[in-house]
């Protein structure tokens, strides 16, 4: 039996969430739930607030909807995660628990739409024109979607023809490094943050680019000041939610950035690799809305759709985009035009973006846990966390460093992995940094890991 309080905190719909989940964690609910319609009059509220629970409960991995059947209680399996681009070349550890860095969970919904949305672009493979359905930057329908998405999410207008389609942040990296050596006609020198993107990075020295480290403040990103007077004509950031520390760059300081990369004459490197996935507030614009003329926009579908889908995308400045075209002329496409086909589908169906909203409605259910939970260990002196912005992970550091050794001890003993940090700084090593992922678990899952980790911090703390 559920008892909602019309005058209770929260509303119907989230009273009646937590009690069906007390009910499954006691074992009492483990089949097929009411109907919408019958749960609805037996507890005398609306069918929206029964309809809204359940589709909380669904997107939480909790229960799941059989068509013509009804909606039915999930058995909790615990899935591997799936790596991301920037961990995909790290061998972990064997443990029972990953917390690891992944990408956003794919829950019932999205994955019964695009799985719709692959099944179209397969069907309709005969019909698409061979001379048009995909092209070097790639089919125009999935641009045009991404040009759509862009205006309405980032605050970024563009045109199709700015929009390049591409195999991963790898291959844009390779675009990028290509088009900047032929328009500069110099010694290509890059700014990269630092700790960053260490694949990123090192793509960019096997095209002959030349790295430069600028370091990052952990609440405001990079040093502006520093890359002042660095020697460098092209630089590569994470503003939206550095990457790997995760502050927000503020907007007197991307104004800043700006600023001194005019000066320079150079050019900006965006990556926006999670930006949609902002649990605290809306989304700051990008980058590239502030300035089109000076920034590559780099995004992807790796984080929010699947890291195996391998589909980014980069916005080129307008006057980049004839040179793009003439060095790049008689290249090809390196993304399946099926899997283009799918993803504008799934984008102009509206399934992604429902998607995201229900996302970022359990992830930040998920970073309020993650918070409760770790703020005893950040006032007893334990850690360190930075609470504010965050994209799909969240950083936390050991207040003395000495105990490093003795917590990756107990995490091995315990068998619970988190990716350490100490492979994104690109120098100066420091110790005693962790990476938690929170994006890639239903709830209850991540309760589980949860857990764990304030066991291990208890030990460390003991």
């Amino acid at each position: 039996m559920y008892f909602l309080q019309e005058s209770g905190s929260l509303p119907l719909y989230e009273q009646l969430t937590q009690q069906l989940v007390a009910a499954m964690d006691r074992g009492e609910l483990t089949d097929r739930l009411p109907s919408i319609r019958s749960l609805a009059a037996e507890l005398e509220v609306s069918k929206g607030t029964v309809e809204n629970a359940y589709e909380q409960l669904v997107a939480e991995d909790r229960i799941e909807n059989r068509p013509q059947q009804g909606f039915f209680v999930k058995k909790l399996v615990s899935t591997p995660p799936m790596v991301s681009e920037h961990d995909r070349d790290l061998v972990q550890p064997d443990f029972d628990f990953s917390l690891g860095y992944a990408a956003s969970l794919l829950e019932t919904h999205a994955k019964t739409a695009w799985n719709r949305s692959l099944e179209r672009a397969i069907q309709d493979q005969d019909l698409r024109d061979p001379q048009t359905a995909i092209q070097r930057q790639g089919s125009l329908a999935l641009r045009e979607e991404i040009v759509a998405l862009l205006a309405r999410r980032r605050g970024i207008h563009c045109q199709a023809e700015q929009v390049v389609i591409t195999a991963g942040n790898s291959e844009s990296l390779v675009i990028v490094t290509q088009l900047m050596q032929d328009s500069f006609q110099a010694p290509l020198k890059v700014g990269f943050e630092n700790p960053g993107y260490r694949s990123g990075l090192e793509t960019v020295r096997r095209q002959g680019g030349q790295p430069v480290l600028i370091p990052v403040d952990e609440a405001t990103g990079m040093d502006v000041a520093y890359l002042r007077t660095a020697p460098v004509n092209l630089v590569y950031v994470t503003p939206s939610h550095q990457f790997p520390l995760g502050p927000t760059m503020p907007l007197v300081k991307r104004q800043a950035l700006l600023a001194t990369m005019r000066a320079k004459q150079g050019i900006i490197i965006e990556d926006d690799y999670d930006s949609e996935f902002s649990v605290s507030t809306r989304p700051m614009p990008a980058l590239a809305s502030l300035d089109a003329n000076r920034v590559i926009y780099l995004g992807g579908f790796s984080k929010s759709i699947s890291t195996e889908l391998r589909l980014s995308f980069m916005v080129l400045p307008p006057q980049l985009v004839a040179s793009y075209q003439k060095l790049f002329a008689f290249e090809t496409n390196g993304v399946a035009a099926i899997i283009q086909a799918a993803t504008a589908d799934f984008l102009a169906s509206g399934a992604y973006s429902r998607h995201i909203t229900r996302a970022l409605r359990l992830n930040r259910q998920k970073y309020a846990l993650l918070q409760q939970q770790l703020m005893p260990f950040v006032r007893q002196g334990i850690i360190a966390a930075h609470f504010g912005e965050a994209g799909i992970h969240l950083v936390f550091r050991l207040k003395r460093v000495q105990e490093a050794a003795k917590f990756d001890e107990i995490l091995k003993r315990d068998r619970l992995y988190l990716r350490k940090m100490d492979h994104y700084w690109l120098q100066d090593k420091q110790l005693g940094y962790y990476i938690v992922g929170f994006a890639h678990f239903a709830l209850p899952e991540f309760r589980q890991g949860v857990a764990k980790l304030v066991l291990a911090l208890r030990a460390l703390s003991a």
